[in-house]
């Protein structure tokens, strides 16, 4: 059972997405490992400026006093001298490293024979709804039809697929799309290209990466928007981006809902 606490004009946030799938995903594989018999909630719901989401099962349980070593490395709860289930310690200890590296917290409470419940919290950043974020930054244009046709976008990026998905996500707002293979040959397109209105750019390219070609892009354009892609996913990771001069970062895989509203915060329209 999966239920969503969530209010509709609050249902997007800013968060790392990748890895809050990949502890979501083990807390879940380990909920369902460990319960031969009964149900699986899945909840989410805010409290306060924290996301807080819970992993309740009916599965065997833990004793109480392996509960404060549950997150430990490669500890895992034995019953007797047979271990049937493997592959809980070591991920416990990853997810736990991870919430508190994203500025959360992760709890465990349990009862042998019973079942278990894993819930966690890590701070969020509310964005609204998709809907009504989309509708704020673009105003007076159709959601439905977004008209960049007067605008040119730069896409760098050395992953030839990456610039092919990014210009057809694109397809239908009108942009005029250049390309770009490595940051020297973005370098070159910016000095010859003077109207260009925003560049997104790659941060882990070969022979130049993303920080060094921000810092020459400035020197050549203050005030040109730049816009990060990258698949880091911590916030000390994203600070190093925006202190380069970067004007916002976008964590891949770029969702479209979310490359639009980003972009639509630069474009300027008519």
């Amino acid at each position: 059972n999966v239920r969503n606490q969530f209010s509709e004009d609050s249902d997007m946030i800013f968060t790392d997405k990748i890895w809050l799938k990949r502890v979501l995903s083990h807390l879940m594989d380990n909920a369902i490992k460990f319960t031969l018999d009964g149900s699986i909630d899945l909840s989410y719901l805010k409290e306060g400026d924290n996301l807080v989401f819970k992993i309740k099962d009916t599965g065997i349980g833990i004793n109480e006093e392996n509960l404060v070593k549950i997150f430990e490395e490669f500890r895992q709860e034995v019953d007797g001298h047979q271990r049937p289930f493997e592959g809980l310690g070591l991920g416990l200890t990853l997810a736990k490293e991870v919430i508190e590296r994203m500025g959360g917290k992760i709890f465990v409470q349990s009862e042998k024979g019973v079942g278990s419940e894993f819930s966690f919290s890590i701070p969020i950043k509310q964005a609204g709804s998709t809907k009504t974020r989309l509708k704020g930054v673009l105003k007076e244009q159709s959601l439905d039809r977004i008209d960049w046709s007067s605008k040119k976008c730069l896409l760098v990026d050395d992953n030839k697929d990456v610039l092919l998905y990014l210009t057809r996500t694109l397809l239908d707002t009108g942009l005029q799309i250049l390309t770009a293979r490595s940051g020297m040959e973005a370098i070159e397109i910016i000095k010859n290209t003077p109207d260009i209105d925003v560049v997104l750019l790659d941060m882990q390219m070969p022979d130049m990466n993303g920080i060094e070609a921000t810092k020459k892009i400035r020197a050549i354009r203050k005030t040109l928007p730049i816009i990060a892609q990258t698949a880091f996913v911590f916030e000390d990771d994203k600070d190093i981006v925006l202190e380069a001069g970067c004007d916002a970062c976008l964590v891949k895989p770029i969702r479209k809902e979310h490359l639009l509203t980003v972009l639509a915060s630069f474009i300027k329209t008519n």
